[in-house]
């Protein structure tokens, strides 16, 4: 099927510099060997579009830093690509088509159309769920829950809803998705661990019914495997034995657990002893997204 590629939303004047400049530099600027120089082709490359925009857009490349320093009347804007693209001979047109449509986001995060660490969410959408979420994120739930959001947390007063916040933000700053948004760094982590395909745009809200529709989903698939007993011991106890189930270390799963458990066992602490910051961030998440 072919790829739809917004490409109206690249800033006007920028399209054809952005297609001719990327071409050009994928053709010419591998063929220099040397990061520290600039040859003859990579000084065509940028002739051919230096004249049409003072803002030149580029894929990270080999020259790309050496270029920006000798013309620096231009200013570069250079798009990081966030996943290995893979090599040439390997592709598939499945792979293609996915890489294309990873540039085209990337570069709208680039001109911070997007936003996100891991995502593409276009903050300008639909966002009355995601209002929501900021709204009641952390507030004070059962006195129970409260008190192993604390332990998970290493937090003592649950009660002020800026204190779960404080430790969220903590455990957040560890992560790979540490953004200066916490609550969008929250979503980011919890949707990261559920696998939810990133290649893609999201308003506030898409992303928050996917990770309600995937969370829902798992704990559906694996409830009889997660009441087993067996499951169970394997999954609290921290053995190097994973239990039998669909979505192995899924945070939802993780989360009827963590929910279930004894908060005064040597159990649950071992449990939540045993998580990584991620998957923490994501069960607190998930609490508030699919409990409260």
């Amino acid at each position: 099927s072919a790829v739809v590629l917004p490409l109206s939303e690249i800033p006007s004047g920028q399209l054809i510099d952005t297609l001719e400049f990327g071409l050009l530099a994928y053709l010419f600027f591998y063929i220099s060997s040397d990061e520290h120089e600039i040859n003859i082709l990579d000084d065509a490359a940028y002739r051919a579009v230096s004249k049409k925009s003072k803002t030149i857009l580029t894929p990270r490349l080999l020259n790309s830093n050496t270029l920006a320093s000798k013309y620096s009347k231009n200013e570069f804007l250079i798009v990081e690509n966030s996943e290995y693209l893979g090599f040439s001979y390997t592709h598939t047109f499945e792979s293609m088509k996915r890489n294309i449509q990873i540039g085209l986001l990337d570069t709208l995060k680039t001109f911070k159309i997007l936003s996100g660490k891991e995502y593409y969410i276009d903050m300008n959408a639909s966002s009355s769920l995601y209002e929501w979420f900021k709204k009641y994120f952390c507030i004070s739930v059962t006195d129970d829950i409260n008190q192993k959001i604390g332990r998970l947390l290493n937090i003592h007063n649950t009660e002020i809803q800026s204190n779960i916040l404080k430790g969220v933000e903590v455990l957040t700053n560890s992560t790979r998705y540490k953004n200066s948004n916490i609550f969008l760094c929250t979503l980011e982590t919890c949707a990261a661990l559920l696998y939810i395909e990133r290649a893609k745009r999201y308003s506030p809200d898409a992303l928050i019914n996917e990770i309600i529709i995937c969370a829902n989903n798992i704990i559906q698939k694996n409830y009889a495997a997660i009441r087993d007993d067996e499951n169970i011991f394997k999954a609290m106890s921290g053995k190097s034995e994973l239990p039998s189930f669909t979505d192995e270390s899924s945070p939802a799963i993780n989360m009827v657990y963590f929910l279930c458990a004894p908060v005064n066992s040597n159990i649950f602490m071992q449990f939540i002893n045993n998580m990584k910051p991620e998957m923490k961030v994501a069960i607190v998440a998930l609490i508030y997204l699919l409990i409260y």
